[in-house]
């Protein structure tokens, strides 16, 4: 919107528009007097040549007027309407004044009340433009009324030139006032085009958040323009605050973009960025900034990809599994039940009693794999609390030690500070018991006693709660990590190979993340459980 077309909208620049009308009702008022003090012939007035005349006090007290109602206004900055009314007003009645005493309609002055109306018309708007029209009107013709009857001439004398000024204004306020309210839809429609753009903007800025897919957009001087909430969480163990190279955020990545601008088809195997973070898959393309190019990459987290396909797969198999499961639980039962009963009759040989003794082992195996079978197929939403960890883990250990051996040690470390996470206490409870579990039972093998930390910490930031837990057990071999938290992957003979995975989907929806943090020359390996920030989900 130029300048011109802002002055005819309401609301828009009216200040402005203002402030150029007041500068230029002084040019005008100073170029009035100016053409009679330089006795200018191309406009001839009435007394030029004698120097005496009413119109060199008109002209010069309107010069006087038009400044100081131009330092008034500036002064003054309310009521614009009631301002900019009062000046149209003035101008009317000085140039009226001043084209009475220099020929009234015949004046060079008369033409001048034009231009006075079609600033009215835009800086009122509204009906009362009609009236500032008619009143222009009025005067010009009670003008020439004066002039006709001082040179006792009809008063038709002139009336034609006074009638055309009048048709003028009229023309002009009404072209005004429908270029005017054109100009105001075209505004509202502007405004609302605007809103709902930034609406659209917004909704595009929230979907790329809450994408589960990682984007991050990096200029050609590898500066990180934009990274989502899913590329942040990929990249580091807390929150991104942005405004970095991304050579602080990933090497790696680093090394990939520039492999990729210098050939594009390169494809780059899976990475993690950091020692328990998901592993990424990466594609990328090209993208372009204004003048700029820019790189658009995209990121996968690969445990999610076969989560989600593990999920489809054991989806399918739900209803028949849980099915399946009950239909087993019967005879089963009947298996076990047969055993003991023939255990313990006299008429067994000694020998044979072991293997009653292997009967019900493996029925009770088999309970355990059906029973989590069922857990799995029946799982509900979980009910999230806001727990404040240090207490809860406390609390947690002095049940867990009471249906335990004696020689089993569980330790919280958990420091003085406050440290909360929301989590259903069901399903964490559900999940330090299975992990607590297998660490007692690789510590007895290994050490000849089971000891487990409980070890609270927070990400780099201090925002996000992180839970790890370690035993004094052998640790996992390198080349099965890769595997543990897969469905029936077990490396006991007496395990089921679902406590695990059934951990990582409980941690999953809760929005947490259960990883295996392998050993590095000073620490052994331990599990790590990441919790969502306490602020970003709802209880």
């Amino acid at each position: 919107m130029n300048r011109f077309t802002a002055a005819l909208v309401p609301g828009s620049s009216r200040l402005s528009t203002l402030t150029i009308y007041r500068y230029y009702r002084v040019f005008l008022a100073a170029a009035l007097l100016l053409v009679f003090v330089l006795k200018l012939d191309a406009l001839p007035l009435p007394g030029s040549a004698t120097g005496n005349s009413p119109y060199l006090l008109l002209s010069g007290g309107y010069l006087l007027l038009a400044l100081a109602t131009s330092l008034l206004v500036t002064r003054v900055s309310s009521r614009e309407r009631v301002q900019s009314g009062t000046l149209i007003g003035i101008d009317i009645l000085a140039l009226t004044l001043l084209a009475h005493n220099s020929g009234s309609a015949a004046s060079p002055v008369a033409p001048l009340l034009v231009m006075a109306v079609a600033s009215g018309a835009v800086l009122q708007q509204g009906r009362i433009t009609y009236v500032i029209a008619a009143g222009a009107t009025l005067a010009m013709f009670y003008s020439q009324m004066l002039t006709s009857l001082a040179a006792g001439v009809a008063f038709t004398y002139g009336s034609t030139e006074v009638g055309l000024l009048g048709i003028a204004f009229f023309g002009i306020v009404i072209a005004t006032n429908q270029l005017t309210s054109r100009l105001q839809q075209s505004e509202a429609l502007a405004r609302q085009r605007t809103e709902e753009l930034k609406d659209l903007e917004d909704l595009n800025a929230h979907i790329i958040q809450r994408m589960r897919t990682g984007i991050l957009v990096v200029d050609e001087d590898n500066q990180i323009r934009l990274a989502n909430h899913a590329a942040q969480q990929m990249l580091v163990p807390a929150d991104w605050k942005g405004g970095r190279q991304l050579e602080a955020l990933s090497q790696e990545l680093l090394r990939r973009t520039g492999q990729w601008r210098t050939d594009q088809t390169q494809r780059f195997p899976p990475f993690r960025n950091y020692a328990g973070g998901p592993e990424i898959d990466t594609s990328m393309t090209a993208l372009r900034l204004g003048e700029r190019h820019a790189t658009l990459v995209f990121m996968e987290d690969l445990a999610t990809m076969s989560h989600h396909l593990q999920q489809m797969k054991l989806a399918s198999l739900g209803r028949l599994t849980a099915s399946i499961a009950h239909e087993i639980r019967n005879p089963l039962s009947a298996i076990n039940h047969a055993a003991q009963l023939l255990a313990e009759s006299r008429a067994i040989p000694q020998q044979d009693i072991r293997l009653t003794e292997i009967i019900q082992q493996q029925a009770l195996r088999l309970d355990r794999i059906v029973e989590n079978v069922l857990q799995l197929s029946r799982r509900q939403m979980p009910r999230t609390d806001l727990l404040e960890l240090s207490s809860w883990l406390r609390q947690f250990r002095t049940d867990y030690l009471a249906t335990h051996p004696p020689g089993d040690e569980l330790d919280v470390h958990a420091g003085d500070a406050p440290m909360r996470a929301r989590f259903d206490p069901h399903h964490l409870q559900q999940i330090l018991q299975n992990l607590c579990d297998n660490g007692m039972r690789h510590g007895r093998a290994h050490a000849g006693h089971g000891h487990v930390v409980l070890e609270t910490a927070a990400t780099a930031n201090g925002e996000i709660p992180v839970l790890r837990i370690r035993d004094n057990g052998a640790g996992i071999p390198a080349d099965k990590v890769g595997n543990l938290f897969e469905p029936f992957y077990t490396t006991d003979a007496r395990g089921t190979g679902l406590g695990l995975y059934i951990a990582r989907e409980l941690c999953e929806a809760n929005r947490a993340r259960l990883a295996y943090v392998p050993a590095t020359e000073n620490e052994r390996g331990f599990f790590q459980i990441t919790f969502a920030h306490p602020g970003r989900i709802a209880s």
